[in-house]
């Protein structure tokens, strides 16, 4: 890796049963020339900023809470790929971003905003779905699909980032498409209602 410069935080721990640290790692660089910076806690009255707490309150649809560990708004981001074009034939063309995780922090629609497809670099509101898809696929695989308000181009390959505002409902199972399309027209309903405030 040709590491030069390593900056890990003060709980950091790796190897077999976590028996290395922040000391091995020192001693390592010294052996191989790279320099190890600790990166001391930083906490709020809720506690240590972490992976664990950004999981937990995006889980929990707080992403108030996960702005303030990260200081910045939760966003994921990737490439526009073809899709199977099943939202455009019920009227919700969608872009599709697989998510390339085994597991992904948020499940479910959203309120959201998308970047990186205007000229300004505004934001585009939309709709977004996260999850396998149980309606149309049925597998484990995750796929991040978003619904643009008032948005028609051709932007396949084009990467995009997506920010995530309000947690609408969780993922669920439809008998049919007519069940899932009238559900989506309420989730775009809602989502409209929350991006417009």
């Amino acid at each position: 890796l040709a590491v030069r410069h390593l900056y890990v935080g003060d709980d950091f721990c790796f190897g077999k049963n976590r028996g290395g640290n922040f000391d091995t790692l020192v001693q390592s660089g010294l052996v191989h020339g790279f320099e190890v910076e600790n990166l001391h806690t930083i906490a709020d009255e809720e506690g240590r900023f972490s992976s664990t707490r950004i999981r937990q309150h995006l889980s929990e649809g707080d992403f108030a809470g996960a702005e303030v560990c990260l200081g910045r708004a939760y966003r994921m981001c990737g490439r526009v790929a073809h899709g199977h074009k099943q939202g455009r034939s019920i009227g919700y063309p969608t872009i599709n971003i697989e998510l390339k995780r085994n597991k992904s922090p948020l499940m479910g629609v959203y309120a959201v905003r998308v970047y990186g497809l205007t000229e300004d670099g505004s934001a585009l509101n939309g709709a977004a779905s996260i999850g396998n898809r149980p309606v149309v696929e049925n597998d484990d695989h995750y796929l991040l699909e978003v619904f643009i308000f008032d948005f028609d181009r051709e932007i396949y390959g084009e990467h995009v980032q997506v920010e995530f505002v309000s947690f609408i409902r969780p993922e669920m199972d439809f008998e049919s498409f007519q069940a899932l399309k009238s559900r989506i027209d309420e989730d775009a309903r809602k989502a409209l209602e929350i991006l417009s405030v």
